[in-house]
This record gives structure tokens, C-alpha cells and sequence, in this order.
């Protein structure tokens, strides 16, 4: 993989990962070490969040068809070698989270994430639906869906006692786009640049 040719973003937007493509690998003890290896990469290089944790979702039954999705992300990696998160020891404690709209389109889980952080500020969620923006601050929408999960009931009361806020973001200006899908590769070179991703010069 040293001469592999580098490509410009992680996933193609044409790849579907699905376990029904391809053909199970007959030994799959690299691949799975290769994708727990990169799970410790994502600390650093949120870029490849999708791609990893979609992988990672077919570890019990790896075909070709992921492996040569690893093998187009190992392309990725070498040749941004040096981007990665810069964290200061000055930084902004603030929380801000990109909701992805169509996060339910995996009916897979439904699990949340608690950071235990103490912040000084309330934690801001934006989100680009303007539906589920509003879904989550005004009773009358909520008393017309009934069918919604759970996880907007509590989202809605985190709002109503203060100790969250839900605000509308364009699309244009959503980053978890970046973490939630595959792009093209100008969408996705941008969101890379707004999330932070820094490229540093070899040391």
C-alpha cells in the first residue's frame, strides 16, 4: 500500500456497504485489526469517522467488497498523512454538536453518547431539519407525533429545562454531513476544512 496512489476522499459516493456484496473473506483477523486500528484513528481524524464506523458495522462478516473499501481508505490516509485535529490546552470548553436529520435511517440503535464534560455553557445541538429544529421547543408539534422515538421525547426535555439548545443550521453549514455520509469530494474537502482538520507540516 506504500505506492498506492492516493485518492481525495475516504469513500466513494457510489459504494453501498451492505453484507450481501462481495465475497466473505475466508480469513478475516487482518481486516478486523485494521479496522480496530483505525477506530483509535478517529480521535484525531474525524474525517474518516463514517467510513470506519460503517466498516465496523460488518465485522462478523467482511467480503471483498470491504476490504476494498479499507483498501480506499488506507489510499486516503497515506496521502493526508499530516491532517489531523490540533487541540489546545486554551481551547473552548463550549459543546457544539451537528445533528444529522436522517439519523434514523440506520433503525439498527438508537444509542446516545455521554461525554461526562462539565461545560460552561449550555450545550447547542444544530440541526438542518427545520421540522425536528421545531419538533423539539414547540408542544404542539410534539402532540402530533406520537410515533416519534424516544430519543426526541428526551432531546425535548433537556430543552425545556434548560440544559440543552436545539438551533437550525443550513444545509450548506451542516457538518455532521462529513461523519454521517459519503460526499463528493469538493463538499467534503470543505467540511473537512470547517471541522478542523489541519495539515501539518512533517516534523
Amino acid at each position: 500500500m506504500t505506492a498506492a496512489k492516493s485518492v481525495l476522499t475516504p469513500l466513494s459516493t457510489t459504494t453501498q456497504l451492505t453484507s450481501q456484496f462481495g465475497t466473505p473473506l475466508d480469513d478475516a483477523i487482518e481486516n478486523r485489526a485494521m479496522l480496530g486500528s483505525l477506530q483509535y484513528l478517529l480521535i484525531s481524524r474525524p474525517d474518516i469517522a463514517f467510513v470506519v464506523n460503517r466498516l465496523s458495522q460488518y465485522m462478523h462478516c467482511l467480503t471483498t467488497d470491504h476490504w476494498t473499501c479499507v483498501k480506499r481508505l488506507l489510499r486516503y490516509l497515506a496521502g493526508t498523512v499530516n491532517e489531523g485535529i490540533q487541540l489546545y490546552h486554551h481551547s473552548s470548553t463550549s459543546i457544539h454538536a451537528f445533528f444529522y436529520a436522517d439519523w434514523a435511517g440506520n433503525k439498527d440503535d438508537f444509542s446516545s453518547t455521554d461525554l461526562h464534560i462539565r461545560v460552561p455553557n449550555c450545550p447547542v445541538i444544530y440541526c438542518d431539519n427545520v421540522g425536528a429544529t421545531q419538533l423539539c421547543s414547540n408542544p404542539i408539534f410534539h402532540s402530533r407525533m406520537n410515533h416519534v422515538t424516544i430519543d426526541f421525547h428526551f432531546i425535548r426535555e433537556q430543552v425545556q429545562n434548560g440544559s440543552l439548545r436545539v438551533a437550525h443550521v443550513s444545509s450548506n453549514d451542516q457538518l455532521a454531513d462529513a461523519l454521517t455520509k459519503p460526499l463528493p469530494r469538493p463538499r467534503f474537502l470543505q467540511l473537512r476544512r470547517k471541522i478542523g482538520l489541519l495539515s501539518r507540516s512533517p516534523s
